[in-house]
Parts: structure tokens; sequence; C-alpha cells
């Protein structure tokens, strides 16, 4: 009887310790639980931010390009005289090419002036010219001394032979005033 009584004496002291185990164990399964789930959300915002930075790094290496070929074509602007038309820049880029005869049609047309700038367009149609010739013509309007920028460009391939191209492009030659 003695060991029972003693028993029941010390039965509120471990259900106390036991209170305060399971309240512990469960504070620390909060704790981790909590831990897990801000760990998750931590991780998917740094996936976020991952990927906005390597979208922001492909922006500034497009931003840095923009700037090489704005810097050539500052050069081009300061270089060109007042008396350069677009008509004689094509036509010139076409002669390197070596198709110069190839054109069909070299039409000019009229652009919105910019502030500052003069500008001066022109279709151009070149046909029976292979994928080369089109691609010096091409590389001709890009490095000539002039400042060309060339808006639309369309190579259409016929069915009967498809190594032989029509080129059709919008070109536009800015100068300043």
């Amino acid at each position: 009887m003695r060991r029972a009584v003693q028993i029941l004496m010390e039965l509120p002291a471990a259900v106390s310790r036991n209170r305060k185990t399971a309240l512990f164990l469960w504070a620390v399964s909060l704790f981790f639980i909590t831990s897990f789930l801000f760990l998750e959300a931590a991780q998917s915002r740094l996936e976020k931010k991952r990927s906005a930075a390597s979208s922001f790094e492909s922006m500034r290496a497009e931003y840095e390009k923009g700037l090489q070929s704005a810097g050539v074509l500052r050069e081009k602007l300061a270089s060109a005289g007042s008396s350069a038309s677009v008509l004689d820049a094509v036509q010139s880029a076409a002669a390197e090419a070596g198709v110069k005869k190839n054109i069909s049609r070299l039409k000019p047309f009229e652009v919105n002036p910019a502030r500052g700038f003069r500008q001066g367009g022109a279709e151009v149609v070149l046909e029976g010219v292979n994928i080369g010739q089109a691609v010096s013509f091409l590389y001709g309007l890009e490095k000539g001394k002039a400042a060309l920028v060339t808006d639309e460009l369309k190579m259409k391939s016929s069915f009967e032979n498809p190594d032989i191209l029509e080129v059709r492009a919008r070109i536009r030659l800015i100068s300043k005033e």
C-alpha cells in the first residue's frame, strides 16, 4: 500500500513532466514545420529572383549590343555628307555585291522626319540572286559609309529553282540636317 500511495503522490509530477515533454515536442515540431515552410518560400523567391536576374542579364547584353551599333551609326552620321542619297547608297552596295544588274525596282518613299535628322527611304527589289549575293548586298548596306537602316527584309525563293531568290527591302538613310 505504501508503494501505491507513493505512486499516487508522484503521479501529478509524472503527468506534469509528460505534459512538459509533450509541450516541448509540440513546440519543436512547430518550429521545424515553420522553418521548413519558410525555407521553401525563400527558395521559391530565390528562384524567381534568379530568373529575373537572368532576364536582366540578357537585356543588358542586348542593350550593350545596341549601344555598340549606335556607336557605329553615330560615326556614320558624323562622316556622311549632306549630299548622300539613299538611292546612291543602295546602288553602291549592290555594285559592291555584284548584283546591281539584278535590281528590278528601286523606288524612293517619304519618311517622317525626325528632329535634327533628315531621312530618305527606298524600296529595293533584287531578282535572280543566290543567298551569297543577297548576304553580300546586305553586308554592303551595313558596312557602307552611309547610315542605312533596313526596316523590312523579305527573301523568297521560287518553286522551280529554290537556289534563286527574290529579295525585297525597305531601307532608310539617316543624315544630320
